[in-house]
């Protein structure tokens, strides 16, 4: 669209909103990853003390 009609605030605030959304995928997806490992640490330590 902007190669036909150059770039204007939509496509600006377009390209802006996807920069934020990736970011914010970005860190969720982290998130999940860290609880997941602290997960798995939890459960390491409970068969550690179980064996």
């Amino acid at each position: 669209m902007e190669m036909m009609q150059g770039e204007n605030e939509w496509t600006e605030s377009i390209r802006n909103q996807v920069k934020r959304l990736s970011s914010l995928t970005n860190q969720i997806t982290m998130l999940a990853r860290m609880e997941e490992a602290q997960k798995n640490r939890s459960w390491k330590r409970w068969i550690f003390l179980l064996c």
